[in-house]
């Protein structure tokens, strides 16, 4: 189930009588000269680079940090695609969740990147192959990012 509203749109289906733990992230959608779109695998899966808000933290401030973090890179944001999110159960937390995600297009100012955690690692994916591996609101950032490309 997909329902839109103004300039979000959420994924999945809330089941009434379930308390969701509402986590809210910024990510970022960069591409390489080829096409390709940063994406980190850990044991988990496959996602978009960025993370959860720290208390009082600006939504461009955490796109920053997490980037640093992350990947060891300082980013331009280039502009604002949109808020998603999706109501699911993460069998590896074993709890119901509901991510919110803020999704920018960013620009990368330095090419020699590489994972900064232990526990992922950066892999570049054609946007058709990424939307296919990311949670369907991570997705569908990539997805607008590419209509507005083309």
């Amino acid at each position: 189930m997909i329902i839109k509203f103004k300039n979000k749109i959420i994924f999945g289906e809330k089941i009434d009588g379930i308390n969701y733990i509402r986590r809210e992230g910024v990510y970022g959608v960069a591409f390489n000269d080829a096409g390709q779109v940063a994406v980190l695998k850990n044991e988990y899966g496959y996602f978009l680079p960025g993370g959860g808000l720290e208390d009082g933290e600006k939504l461009e401030e955490c796109l920053v940090r997490e980037f640093n973090e992350e990947l060891g890179c300082s980013i331009f944001i280039d502009k604002f695609i949109g808020e998603a999110s999706k109501y699911l159960f993460s069998e590896a937390f074993n709890q119901y969740r509901h991510p919110v995600g803020f999704f920018f297009k960013v620009i990368i100012k330095n090419d020699d990147l590489e994972s900064m955690e232990k526990d992922q690692v950066l892999i570049w994916m054609y946007p058709h192959e990424c939307i296919e591996l990311l949670h369907e609101h991570q997705g569908w950032a990539v997805s607008e990012v590419t209509k507005q490309i083309n």
